[in-house]
């Protein structure tokens, strides 16, 4: 029952935590300003957690490994802000 259970609570709780987060942002903060400061929280957390986690501990060698999708998410990311702000 709880490995049922357990995904239900972790969406909940993430979104209730990134309400809160949201509502938080000073309404005079540029948006974008606020969304660079997410994108550098995240690629320091991805980054720790790829060595904590990571099996092959050459970040280099997955780099060289990419395509063109990783680096299309974050514009498409971006649009709903700029739409938003405007």
């Amino acid at each position: 029952m709880f490995n049922y259970v357990w995904p239900i609570a972790l969406v909940v709780l993430s979104n209730v935590v990134y309400q809160i987060c949201a509502k938080s942002v000073p309404k005079e903060m540029n948006p974008f300003a606020s969304l660079t400061v997410t994108y550098v929280v995240g690629a320091v957390a991805s980054t720790i957690l790829f060595f904590i986690l990571g099996k092959n501990g050459n970040l280099v060698k997955e780099y060289s490994r990419l395509n063109w999708a990783p680096a299309m998410i974050p514009g498409e990311t971006m649009h709903l802000p700029m739409f938003v702000v405007q």
